[in-house]
């Protein structure tokens, strides 16, 4: 019976869907192309919406309604995933229309869209984090009181960690593969890009055997002094106390 119902129900959702019919538009005017447009893109038929706000923005330049078509056809590629082509609209929009009363969306969906197309994990390229950052912190910084700021600050927070995430992943490979210099390079980047992130501890530590090891003791003396006079309760300060204990003492 469960399966019948839900049977019963996918076939009477199609019926509605099929009952649903095109708006009769004058397809020469804006406010048609417009109308269509908007009846395609509720249809999640993005493509074809895309289609007419596109007719709309070339046969009807200067039109009121021009300008809402070029951001409808940002969000169409948006719903659809396609997240490059939404943050190219969403970019250009924003060149051509900076004072455009709806600026804290556009500048939120342009950090979404690049933020979407990230991959999940550190060891791939994280490029277009940088530039996603700088979007959320524009949001935070020029409107405040959007109601896209608290979220604009978390994701820009989330995605510091990330890169963060991705240097120390950087540093630690070469560590592993006893390329200490490298190792150093990549720790203390780390540490003068994200000195406030939580594994700082870990950084100074991994910077510190790493000088050790690429014998260079007089850079290791400092990471080690740093991370025992500013983090004395960390586990790596306490680490450090054992592998560099005249450094310590």
């Amino acid at each position: 019976m469960k399966c019948f119902r839900i049977l019963i129900f996918l076939f009477s959702s199609l019926l509605l869907i099929s009952c649903v019919t095109e708006p009769k538009v004058n397809l020469n005017t804006p406010e048609g192309l417009f109308k269509l447009g908007d009846f395609y893109q509720k249809q999640e038929r993005y493509e074809e919406a895309i289609n007419q706000y596109k007719a709309l923005s070339n046969k009807h330049p200067y039109s009121k309604l021009a300008i809402e078509a070029e951001l409808r056809v940002a969000d169409c590629h948006f719903k659809k995933e396609d997240y490059i082509e939404a943050y190219s609209a969403y970019k250009i929009f924003k060149e051509l229309h900076p004072k455009h009363a709806m600026m804290d969306y556009v500048t939120y969906n342009a950090a979404e869209s690049l933020r979407e197309d990230l991959p999940s994990t550190v060891d791939r390229d994280l490029t277009t984090a940088s530039q996603a950052i700088n979007y959320y912190e524009e949001i935070t910084a020029l409107y405040p009181q959007s109601k896209y700021a608290a979220d604009a600050k978390e994701k820009r927070f989330k995605l510091i960690q990330m890169l963060a995430d991705k240097e120390l992943y950087i540093a630690d490979f070469y560590f592993k593969q006893e390329k200490y210099l490298g190792a150093l390079t990549r720790y203390e980047l780390f540490l003068q890009s994200f000195p406030l992130n939580q594994k700082v501890p870990y950084g100074l530590l991994r910077a510190a055997l790493s000088a050790k090891y690429g014998k260079l003791p007089d850079r290791a003396a400092a990471h080690v002094q740093k991370l025992i006079s500013e983090h004395p309760q960390s586990s790596e300060a306490s680490t450090a106390k054992k592998e560099f204990s005249g450094v310590a003492g």
